[in-house]
C-alpha cells in the first residue's frame, strides 16, 4: 500500500503537470497558426496520455486502498453493533436502577412507618409500666387491710341489721 505522504506528493505532481499542460495547450492554441495542427495534435495526445496515466494511478491507488477501506468499514460495522448492544444494556440498567430506586423508596416509607409504630408501642409500654406493682408485699398488705375492712364492715352491718330486726 502506498503511504499517505507519497500519495499526496504524486497527486500534487499530477495536478502541477496537468496545469502545465493546460497552459501549454492554451499557448499553442492561440499562438499556433492553422497550419501547425499536427503539433497541436501531438500536444493533445501527450496531454491525453498524461491524463490517462493520472487516472490509472488514481485507480491503482484506489485499488490499493480498497482492502483498508473494507477493513475500516467492517470495523465500523462491528463498532456500531457494539454500540447498539451497549445502548440496549444501558436501557436495561436504567430500568433496573429505576426499580431499585422505587424499592428503596418503599423501604424508606416502611422504615418511617415502623419507627412511628415503635414510638407508639414505647408509649403504650410506658403506660403499662406505671400500672405494674413495684412492691408485691405492700400490695398484699393493702389487699389484706381492705379485706379485713370489708369483713369488719360486713360484720357491723349484720349486727346493725340484727339489731333493727329485734326492735
Amino acid at each position: 500500500m502506498l503511504s499517505q505522504d507519497s500519495l499526496l506528493e504524486t497527486r500534487q505532481q499530477l495536478e502541477h503537470d496537468n496545469q502545465v499542460l493546460v497552459s501549454q495547450l492554451t499557448e499553442l492554441t492561440y499562438d499556433t497558426p492553422s497550419g501547425d495542427l499536427p503539433v497541436l495534435r501531438m500536444h493533445t495526445e501527450v496531454s491525453s496520455t498524461m491524463l490517462v496515466r493520472a487516472v490509472a494511478m488514481y485507480s491503482a491507488q484506489r485499488e490499493a486502498e480498497m482492502p483498508a477501506i473494507l477493513a475500516l468499514e467492517t470495523e465500523n460495522q462491528q463498532h456500531n453493533a457494539a454500540i447498539a448492544e451497549l445502548n440496549k444494556q444501558h436501557a436495561q440498567l436504567r430500568e433496573e436502577c429505576e426499580k431499585v430506586k422505587a424499592g428503596a423508596q418503599e423501604c424508606s416509607d416502611k422504615i418511617a412507618n415502623d419507627k412511628f409504630q415503635l414510638l407508639n408501642l414505647k408509649q403504650d409500654n410506658d403506660k403499662l409500666k406505671t400500672q405494674i406493682v413495684k412492691s408485691p408485699q405492700r400490695l398484699k398488705r393493702v389487699c389484706v387491710s381492705a379485706s379485713t375492712l370489708i369483713i369488719t364492715c360486713h360484720y357491723v352491718m349484720m349486727q346493725a341489721v340484727s339489731a333493727m330486726l329485734q326492735c
